[in-house]
């Protein structure tokens, strides 16, 4: 079977470089509670001091938070939707430099846990990609990745909904007109190879049976 390539022009871009790394409010708040050693005992005396996280755990930290955010947006109600979708595309903006790739991880996993916000994970994405068309053609690129994993695995409905996230971005613009149809016609010619692959082996199968 043919693979499903994405654009050229969506292959070629380099990725971003990523920013060192900031600390969170949490990390600040636990430096200003620092202090000498002494004097973080609690009033039995017992020592309460704990070694600052480190860089991964502050990582981990800020990628479950960028998480937790995609995953209630538009949770309760769909009203106020769109002053939310901004907000959060803003503040996710200031980390795409830095965490990008958690960014998108999130908004795929997201698409494919709950398919029915898949038009606002496709609309989030969407002002993520006009204010950073690198992290934008980042995204598609990991989700056409994402998609051909799908189809060598043989996980249709992760597959669907992959192709239905893509349609979404193609909706907000982070995707061509060009790029979206080549994929279609990708997928009707993978489609009709592999049922014309499974009649072969039909045929041949009744005709050993026959003989």
């Amino acid at each position: 079977r043919r693979r499903i390539a994405a654009p050229l022009s969506l292959l070629d871009s380099p990725g971003a470089t990523p920013l060192p790394t900031r600390p969170t409010d949490r990390a600040m708040k636990r430096g200003l509670q620092g202090g000498d050693r002494n004097d973080r005992r609690d009033s039995g005396g017992r020592d309460n001091y704990r070694p600052p996280p480190t860089a991964d755990e502050l990582r981990r930290e800020e990628e479950g938070r960028i998480t937790s955010l995609i995953v209630r947006l538009g949770e309760r109600s769909l009203e106020g939707l769109h002053s939310h979708l901004d907000q959060l595309a803003r503040a996710l903006y200031d980390d795409a430099p830095r965490l990008g790739g958690a960014i998108g991880s999130a908004l795929i996993e997201a698409s494919l846990c709950l398919p029915h916000k898949a038009p606002i994970y496709g609309t989030l994405a969407g002002l993520l990609n006009a204010a950073d068309p690198e992290w934008g053609n980042h995204f598609v690129r990991t989700a056409f990745a994402q998609l051909q994993h799908a189809i060598t695995g043989r996980r249709s409905t992760a597959a669907k909904l992959l192709v239905r996230l893509l349609a979404e971005l193609f909706n907000c613009g982070a995707l061509t007109a060009s790029a979206m149809l080549q994929l279609l016609s990708d997928l009707v010619n993978n489609a009709s190879a592999a049922a014309a692959d499974a009649g072969v082996e039909a045929t041949a199968a009744t005709k050993g049976v026959g003989s």
